[in-house]
């Protein structure tokens, strides 16, 4: 079960906010960008810490949880797993724990809360080799059957610019979801991404445009991804309480 610095997610606790209604659009393009409405894989990466992929992914599931029960948030990144701290579940057996053999995947699966509306699959023991397991047997057949039971699976893996563990996983799911962050993202890694691109290094990647600054004249705030974009008004923040809970303020 959760701890008690399990983060809320803010997409469930205010269904109708602007913040919410963002992340409907990305799900729509993405079922555009898949064909289908269900059985859909997700990875979730960043050129760096820092980016807000965290708070993007843990919302994003959220979103998908309004629509299916069905739903897994797999922390993947083996080597700072923020994802596993935030929903307080950075001292509990997890996906590494089933790679090298110590669980069965089903045993170490958080089971959705009152908090958070969908099933979580934390990293577990920070492993020495994490290149090797993301590129091993196990994860690949591991990844094939959480598909096969889950409607969705989103992975939320390493930052892109800081290590390779990205480009094990992308193979593994339908859509590679990338969150930049304006004013902090270089231009070398949309020149580094186009490029990976045209070599199909990366396939079916798109770009989450973070942190959009808002023109003066009507209070907008936007997320755009691959080459589309929009925008909705309101001034989100993001606020961390003391008792460890996440949130959204549309004020």
């Amino acid at each position: 079960r959760h701890t008690d610095n399990t983060a809320k997610v803010a997409s469930v606790d205010s269904q109708r906010s602007l913040f919410t209604e963002g992340l409907r659009l990305v799900r729509t393009r993405i079922e555009f960008i898949t064909k289908r409405k269900s059985k859909i894989s997700l990875m979730v990466s960043s050129p760096e810490s820092g980016d807000g992929k965290t708070h993007f992914v843990i919302n994003l599931a959220g979103v998908y949880s309004l629509v299916s029960s069905k739903v897994l948030l797999i922390d993947l990144d083996l080597r700072n797993p923020q994802l596993s701290k935030r929903l307080g579940l950075d001292k509990v057996n997890g996906l590494v724990n089933v790679l090298i053999g110590d669980n069965k995947v089903e045993d170490v699966i958080i089971p959705a809360s009152e908090e958070v509306p969908y099933d979580i699959l934390p990293v577990g023991v920070i492993p020495p080799n994490p290149a090797e397991l993301l590129r091993s047997d196990e994860m690949k057949n591991t990844m094939d059957y959480l598909k096969s039971i889950y409607d969705y699976v989103i992975v939320d893996t390493s930052p892109l610019g800081l290590v390779s563990d990205s480009y094990a996983i992308s193979s593994l799911v339908d859509a590679n979801l990338f969150v930049v962050r304006v004013g902090k993202t270089d231009k070398t890694f949309f020149r580094n991404f186009i490029h990976q691109m045209t070599n199909e290094v990366l396939s079916h990647s798109y770009i989450i445009i973070n942190d959009i600054p808002k023109p003066k004249h009507n209070k907008k705030y936007g997320y755009g991804y691959g080459k589309y974009s929009y925008a909705y008004s309101g001034d989100s923040k993001y606020y961390h309480s003391q008792s460890g809970k996440y949130y959204v303020d549309d004020k």
